[in-house]
């Protein structure tokens, strides 16, 4: 295991496919949701919950009202002293694949992180995903992805969006029109606004935009396969979290050769602008989709979900297998993984007086 883990636990581990975690602070508690199903692509999902009093020792069981259709997430926010929680949803419909539907947006509310109100559907209502919901200044904003299908094949799009209620959403600007665009997390940095789109037919693609958001940047190539991006600011240091892809990063996932994929962990380096590797989780394939809250001023909590338990198992097949919830107790202070780094690279980085060893 990676010296950055100091400790890592399964909270949920109960043979079902149990994946897309979220982890949020609320009212002095720690809230972890999750989706729980029979597979990834099964039509039986809904959303679990859990509440921690002690920084994740322990957890009780809540409920959700996440349940009455095959849900996908229940990413947690945060905002005006109550927790919103967001899910996309499909049809509960077992003769047809999730694929042949639509995915429709979801939110339901608590003052008390135990009472949820019942989902109501997002305003304008129509097919699109969102990807962690975020509070900036005195509005939640999230990137929603959806699909648009016509004789020439499928064309992808990312839009920022949003609110002042968490139940009807605007319009700001448009992300993305990747052809495979869809999960993109975004980062406030108090003054741009940077968004790590995930890109099914390639690397990670970043873009940043200021001001009022409604002008992104061109895009810049992360270089590496990085799926279910999750960026944060935790002490002081902007963290990146996903899927590493290491094979065919040109095809979609269900072309990936999946015993190559992990979940990790990358760290910027503002003294070359870049991000680097920073910690690599016991993980294997289906997998990642993290959340990460501050700890303490050295260290953060990981959730995360991994199939490497059951990837022995006879006849598996990981889009119907098991999956299971770590939690990770990770070091937020410690160098990143530089690697085998040549005479030159060494000069470089003496030069701009970053620190490797």
């Amino acid at each position: 295991m990676d010296a950055k883990i100091e400790k890592l636990r399964r909270v949920v581990a109960d043979g079902s496919h149990n994946a897309f975690p979220g982890l949020t602070r609320f009212k002095g508690a720690l809230y972890l949701s999750w989706r729980r199903s029979s597979g990834h692509a099964m039509n039986d999902g809904e959303i679990r919950l859990k509440r921690s009093f002690d920084d994740g020792e322990s957890w009780e069981d809540l409920r959700t009202t996440f349940t009455d259709k095959n849900y996908y997430e229940g990413f947690m926010a945060e905002y005006k002293g109550r927790l919103f929680m967001f899910g996309g949803a499909y049809p509960r419909d077992i003769e047809h694949p999730v694929w042949m539907h639509e995915s429709r947006q979801y939110v339901s509310v608590s003052e008390n992180g135990t009472d949820w109100s019942a989902p109501k559907e997002i305003t304008p209502a129509f097919a699109m995903r969102f990807w962690h919901p975020v509070v900036i200044g005195d509005l939640l904003y999230v990137a929603a992805y959806r699909a648009f299908k016509n004789y020439q094949g499928t064309r992808m799009e990312v839009d920022l969006l949003s609110s002042d209620d968490g139940f009807v959403w605007k319009f700001v600007s448009r992300i993305s029109e990747l052809p495979a665009g869809n999960e993109t997390s975004l980062l406030f940095d108090g003054e741009k606004l940077h968004a790590f789109i995930r890109n099914e037919r390639g690397t990670l693609r970043m873009k940043h935009t200021e001001g009022d958001f409604t002008h992104w940047s061109d895009e810049e190539d992360f270089q590496v396969g990085l799926q279910g991006p999750m960026a944060c600011e935790i002490n002081g240091r902007r963290f990146l979290s996903g899927r590493f892809r290491g094979a065919s990063p040109r095809l979609g996932t269900s072309f990936t050769n999946r015993t190559e994929t992990r979940f990790r962990t990358y760290v910027y380096v503002p003294e070359i602008k870049l991000f680097i590797e920073y910690a690599d989780f016991p993980s294997g394939f289906d997998c990642a989709y993290s959340e990460s809250v501050r700890l303490d001023d050295r260290r953060m909590l990981t959730a995360y979900y991994s199939q490497h338990e059951y990837g022995g198992q006879e006849n598996f097949r990981d889009m119907e297998a098991g999956s299971d919830i770590f939690l990770a107790t990770v070091r937020s202070d410690l160098l990143p993984e530089w690697g085998r780094l040549t005479p030159g690279a060494m000069a470089y980085l003496d030069k701009m007086k970053v620190a490797y060893k």
